[in-house]
């Protein structure tokens, strides 16, 4: 009886291959190639704009303090800390932003960008 029956690794292999042909394709960043390079970078440049436009925003709505990572994390919907210094260190190479202190956060100055006093208002600054 143990000659007619095949051997459990060639069963194994065969079941394996069946599963992988059932499965629907791999998405578009695990694909290896030019094209899928092209679309990640691309789309790595789409984030890194956006994450820098919410900075600048974030610097005029809060006069000119920078946010904390915390904060960053929440409002890009960024995974980690390791990530959101990632994305600062990538603006900062870029010449986008650089840091007036030891920390990569609550020390972001934007380049090209001027904070100006416009005076005490009337409104209980004497």
């Amino acid at each position: 009886m143990r000659g007619k029956r095949m051997p459990r690794t060639k069963q194994r292999w065969g079941a394996g291959l069946a599963r992988e042909a059932s499965r629907s394709p791999p998405t578009l960043y695990h694909k290896r190639g030019n094209n899928a390079m092209k679309q990640t970078s691309e789309r790595a440049v789409y984030d890194l704009q956006q994450i820098f436009g919410w900075l600048v925003e974030y610097k005029i709505r809060h006069d000119g303090n920078s946010p904390s990572l915390a904060e960053m994390m929440r409002a890009c919907c960024i995974s980690s800390k390791s990530v959101a210094r990632n994305q600062l260190e990538r603006m900062r190479r870029l010449g986008l932003i650089a840091f007036t202190g030891a920390k990569q956060a609550r020390c972001i100055c934007i380049v090209g960008g001027e904070w100006r006093w416009h005076g005490a208002s009337s409104q209980g600054v004497k």
